[in-house]
């Protein structure tokens, strides 16, 4: 992956694009094609991304400062609690989807907050369920300090659930509960907590 900032301040995969999709910017609309597996886990097949469409990362809850490639063009990234020295902004739980276009996939969770919508653009994105609003639909946090992870309704229309029950106020998630955003189903599965924490002293 090989990531470029714009003029105007976009950032865009060179691997995938001539320049940058957002500004429109090349002439000639050429195309490229890109693994599939940024839309259907480990299926071998290839389909073109056009000019018009934004680069979709490969890998589910990708975040441009975890790629080596990236972190030395991202320095005015709000940088998270837990970012370590090598830059790697580190894993502190999934999602993982059971039910719904993206069912088998995982997507990552960082600290703090993880904003979740349709857009590729977002830290967890689910890019195939159209009744997901394409940013900021729901929030899942993790607080470094109590060690604890939340859940909440974001900007999104449709109701998320957690449990079968509507959230309409900000939740704490306890292991394997399970989210209802639109019409997909996911499975929480927390790494750190009171066991381990990458804050710890080893």
């Amino acid at each position: 992956m090989d990531m470029k900032l714009c003029p105007n301040n976009h950032y865009y995969d060179r691997s995938v694009h001539d320049s940058c999709p957002y500004c429109g910017s090349s002439a000639g609309g050429a195309s490229k094609t890109v693994p599939s597996e940024a839309y259907n886990a480990g299926i071998g097949k290839t389909m073109p991304v056009s000019q018009e469409t934004p680069p979709v990362s490969v890998g589910s809850g990708w975040r441009a400062d975890t790629a080596g490639s990236a972190a030395a063009v991202d320095e005015g990234r709000t940088q998270a609690a837990t970012k370590n020295e090598s830059g790697l902004d580190p894993v502190v739980g999934w999602l993982v989807c059971t039910e719904g276009q993206e069912k088998g996939r995982d997507y990552r969770i960082h600290a703090e907050n993880n904003f979740i919508g349709r857009d590729a653009a977002m830290d967890i994105a689910i890019l195939n369920d159209n009744s997901i609003s394409r940013s900021n639909h729901a929030i899942i946090s993790y607080d470094v300090r109590d060690k604890a992870y939340y859940f909440a309704q974001g900007s999104g229309r449709a109701i998320v659930r957690v449990n079968g029950k509507a959230t309409l106020s900000t939740v704490q998630l306890a292991a394997y509960d399970r989210i209802e955003i639109g019409d997909t189903k996911l499975v929480f599965v927390p790494l750190c907590g009171e066991d381990f924490d990458w804050l710890e002293k080893n």
